[in-house]
Formats: C-alpha cells, structure tokens, sequence
C-alpha cells in the first residue's frame, strides 16, 4: 500500500507527531491510533506512507538526524 501518494505535509505532520508523542510518553505507551489523531489523519494514512509501526521509527530517526 505504500505506492499511494502522500503529500510531505501529511508525511511531516505524521513525524512530528510521533516524535512529540514519543518524548512526552515514549514508545511502549504511544499508539497509532494516538499518533494519527495528533497528526490529524487516519492510522491507515499512517500505513500508507511508512508501512509499519518499524518503518515509521526508522523514517523519525532519519528524520531527526539529517536536522544535525
């Protein structure tokens, strides 16, 4: 499902999301459903541009690192 289009906005919103969950809560305690709610989309958005909750963290670590 990953060769549906997902705009950078969305894309971003979903990173940020996750990345401000996860320092205020950290992982074992942030869900999907929470992050697509913060983010302001669908879990299935969230499948649809990273694939797995795994693929999500790896893009957020990628993310984060090429800031520095």
């Amino acid at each position: 499902m990953k060769n549906k289009v997902i705009s950078d906005e969305t894309r971003r919103a979903i990173l940020d999301a996750t990345h401000t969950l996860l320092v205020e809560q950290g992982q074992v305690d942030v869900s999907q459903s929470r992050i697509a709610q913060v983010a302001g989309v669908s879990r299935q958005t969230i499948f649809i541009a990273f694939g797995s909750r795994a693929d999500l963290l790896v893009a957020l670590v990628q993310d984060i690192d090429a800031k520095f």
